[in-house]
């Protein structure tokens, strides 16, 4: 009589085959791994894996019509036939193909071919710089756009010049409207397009005009644009318009009623410079507002100083017309002081066209608030002027200044 067979006798057996398998999947994964590596890093190498894969023979066939000029003879249409065969969904054969159909001038083909890359492969950055040069070159802005961020994610590198030409299009009127239909999306350049265009004089009106037909729809991001657009107006001379600019980038209620200094107490109020103030000279400790004082008496820019050099503490662009006008501020020191000891600096300058208009300098201050006036005259083509205040070195070393500069005002005279 045949003997039962022991149960654990075709566990065993199962287990066995099993890890056959097993060995044999891993074998086919870690190949297929190593073939997908090189395949896309060195071709060549992985087309001698038996059998070649599509995506290695693929490869191939890309750098051989790249270095072919982009024609594909004998050598690369075999390679395509062959790599298609092997892998019918891949992206790399079609832009081969679309790279010979360019090369022959036959640019419908050539687009239809790399469309269909780029759908199978969204990575694809040869199919989606043709695309874009394509679009461009026909006046199909919107499509050529709706490429630049993508491309811009794979190619870090190529950031800075396709943010350069996308400037550019702000001098081109077709070129408006799709402009202002991608900014709307908030596309990831959106921010450093600004920045570049807010800097170039001769974009920099378009750009304004851009930015009220596409606002950002981030609060954060809204007011950096704001201040870049502003910014650059002013640096371009352009006063009048980025200050009433200015005026419309404030909350409601806080724009000031009449031209003259904004937020004469150095106080935290909104706004953004040139034509709220601006510390240079804060992150080095030297002269600090304080913020968010609720009493007269704790309000004012803070100064420390005890440099060998001039420090500029405070700085506001003012938009005026042309008269006669005093320049009004308070000054306190924590000490009596000398008058070799350091000084604060009023200047008045005129910044269209440059001309230095006043300056004082005063250094024998008291613990006792003193009112101080500086008197000056803008003339016509005076378009702006530039109130700073700024901290110089004694007449004798290692003398310090703490002071308080408080209560700036600019009266005209009747």
């Amino acid at each position: 009589m045949r003997p039962e067979p022991e149960p654990w006798t075709t566990s065993r057996g199962t287990i066995v085959v099993a890890g056959i398998l097993s060995l044999g999947a891993g074998y086919l994964a870690i190949r297929n791994a190593a073939d997908q590596a090189l395949a896309r890093t060195a071709p060549e190498r992985a087309a001698h894996f038996a059998p070649a894969s599509g995506t290695a023979l693929a490869g191939l066939a890309l750098n051989h019509t790249t270095a072919n000029d982009g024609m594909v003879d004998a050598v690369g249409r075999n390679l395509l036939r062959r790599s298609l065969r092997l892998a019918p969904l891949l992206a790399t054969p079609l832009v081969v193909a679309g790279l010979d159909a360019s090369a022959g001038n036959d640019e419908p083909k050539a687009r239809a071919l790399f469309r269909e890359a780029e759908r199978r492969d969204p990575r694809s950055v040869i199919a989606r710089y043709w695309l874009f040069d394509d679009a461009m070159q026909r006046g199909d802005y919107a499509s050529g756009l709706a490429e630049a961020g993508p491309l811009m994610a794979l190619q870090p590198l190529s950031r800075d010049p396709m943010i350069t030409y996308l400037t550019a299009l702000l001098t081109v009127p077709q070129a408006k409207r799709a402009l202002i239909g991608e900014l709307r999306r908030e596309p990831s350049w959106r921010n450093t397009f600004v920045q570049e265009a807010a800097s170039s004089p001769s974009r920099i009106a378009a750009l304004q005009e851009l930015m009220t037909l596409a606002p950002s729809q981030r609060p954060g991001e809204a007011r950096d644009e704001q201040r870049m657009v502003i910014q650059g107006l002013a640096a371009q001379g352009d006063f009048a318009g980025a200050y009433r600019l200015w005026q419309e980038s404030l909350p409601a209620g806080k724009a000031p009623a009449v031209v003259g200094i904004y937020n004469g107490t150095f106080a935290a109020l909104p706004g953004v410079p040139p034509f709220n103030w601006r510390y240079p000279s804060a992150r080095l400790g030297v002269g600090v507002p304080v913020q968010n004082a609720q009493a007269a008496d704790q309000t004012g820019l803070q100064i420390h100083f005890s440099g060998d050099s001039p420090a500029v503490l405070a700085r506001q662009t003012v938009v005026v017309p042309v008269g006669r006008y005093t320049l009004n501020y308070q000054l306190q020191t924590m000490k009596p002081l000398s008058a070799d000891a350091p000084a604060i600096e009023a200047r008045v300058d005129c910044l269209k066209p440059r001309k230095r208009l006043a300056r004082v300098a005063t250094a024998d201050l008291g613990t006792t608030p003193r009112t101080l006036s500086l008197p000056f005259t803008t003339t016509d083509g005076c378009e702006a002027i530039a109130i700073q205040f700024s901290a110089i070195p004694g007449l004798s070393p290692g003398l310090s200044l703490d002071a308080t500069l408080n209560g700036v005002a600019l009266k005209k005279a009747p």
